[in-house]
């Protein structure tokens, strides 16, 4: 009996041992994102305006006010004829008085305390449907192509990362043009950061190889199920577990990091947009 007992210790130790390795891979990953670091801090925007004088030279996590001028695209998100209306983000422009669903709009941040000539990174997940980032007057980064009209608009998600070095006095005018004929709202959900532009790819990098980690452990765990249900075909519960698993484990390819537009970067946006929405429903059902 003894014997038996130990032959199952180990099969069961040995079977833990994959999820072991990628649950310390993944914690590794962890502890290396500059978006985990206690280092990195929360800095909220008012009236259009970002001060990063007492922040160091780490990653800050911004939220607040922007500068918000709609059914405009602008390049200069600081110049004096800017709109002072104000719109948070990360948000739905609907919470500046923004009543549509479609439209276009300009976004406007002046970031003040930076080290001039320096290199830093804006970075940020999805805009809805499309958007580009200029700053100082240059285009620096863009997902998709907004657009005026519903016919001009190629919608994109992607994660975008926006390179530009501080000017002279240490600002950067930040311009982030969003369009949205094919979303539910305009805007974007998802956290920005401003940091160093090495650490800021770092924190891209360890965002995309955590969300590679986090698949592959539920891959595996809903692949295993799949199995004892193949085995045992009375125990139902196996397969809606393995249903789960696999499904939220795609799902981690379609948002945060964008894996999947690294493993498919020929996939149309309309079959992306699809499967990451159709992700939401499955789990649940």
């Amino acid at each position: 009996m003894k014997k038996a007992t130990d032959d199952f210790s180990g099969r069961v130790a040995l079977a833990a041992l994959p999820f072991a390795v990628l649950l310390l891979c993944m914690a590794a990953v962890l502890r290396s994102n500059p978006a985990f670091d206690p280092d990195t801090a929360m800095a909220e925007s008012r009236a259009g305006v970002l001060d990063l004088s007492s922040r160091g030279n780490g990653v800050t996590r911004v939220r607040g006010e922007w500068l918000f001028a709609w059914r405009e695209f602008r390049t200069s998100g600081g110049a004096s004829d800017f709109p002072r209306v104000v719109s948070e983000l990360p948000g739905s422009w609907k919470g500046s008085g923004a009543a549509e669903r479609y439209g276009f709009a300009t976004y406007g941040l002046l970031v003040t305390g930076l080290e001039p000539g320096k290199k830093y990174a804006l970075g940020f997940g999805q805009t809805l449907s499309a958007c580009r980032v200029f700053v100082n007057g240059v285009e620096s980064a863009s997902a998709g192509v907004p657009s005026e009209s519903r016919e001009g608009e190629r919608p994109r998600w992607d994660y975008t990362l926006a390179e530009f070095s501080a000017a002279a006095d240490g600002t950067a005018d930040i311009a982030l043009q969003v369009s949205n004929h094919h979303d539910r709202s305009g805007g974007s959900n998802s956290p920005f950061y401003v940091g160093d532009s090495r650490l800021m790819e770092r924190m891209r990098d360890a965002q995309k190889l955590s969300d590679g980690f986090v698949f592959a452990i539920l891959a595996i765990l809903g692949l295993f199920f799949l199995s004892l249900y193949a085995l045992r075909r009375k125990d139902v519960l196996f397969l809606w577990f393995a249903g789960i698993c696999l499904v939220v484990a795609f799902r981690t390819l379609c948002y945060e990091g964008f894996v999947l537009l690294d493993l498919a970067p020929a996939l149309p946006w309309s079959a992306f947009f699809r499967a990451g929405y159709a992700t939401f429903p499955a789990a649940l059902g």
